[in-house]
């Protein structure tokens, strides 16, 4: 390991050895028993390509979490300032009043 800088060189081929469990990991022992003989270490870089490829989850997840408050704050101001949310139609979807009250019947009648 290079301790410079913390990485492994790439000057030779890499080997990643994992062990899957019987009962822990059966979705993934299934998902590698079902690829075609001699086409398991493509699909497994594909995966880890497609993987890397997202980022990291947790900053995706923080970025849908800070936009999500970013809007509630947005949504509170106009409240605050008086301002109607929603197309005045009877329910946010434009339905019209007689079709959201059928719709709040039949919900009703379901016992939703």
């Amino acid at each position: 390991m290079n301790k410079a800088k913390g990485r492994r060189r790439k000057t030779s081929d890499q080997i990643i050895t994992a062990r899957l469990t019987p009962g822990k990991d059966d979705d993934l022992i299934d998902w590698w028993n079902s690829l075609v003989s001699g086409e398991g270490t493509q699909e497994l870089k594909a995966a880890l390509r497609a993987h890397i490829s997202q980022g990291d989850p947790s900053a995706h997840m923080n970025q849908s979490l800070e936009r999500l408050a970013n809007e509630v704050k947005a949504l509170n101001q106009k409240i605050s300032q008086g301002v109607t949310i929603g197309n005045g139609a009877g329910s946010p979807d434009g339905m019209g009043d007689e079709q959201a009250e059928a719709r709040r019947r039949k919900l009703a009648e379901a016992r939703w």
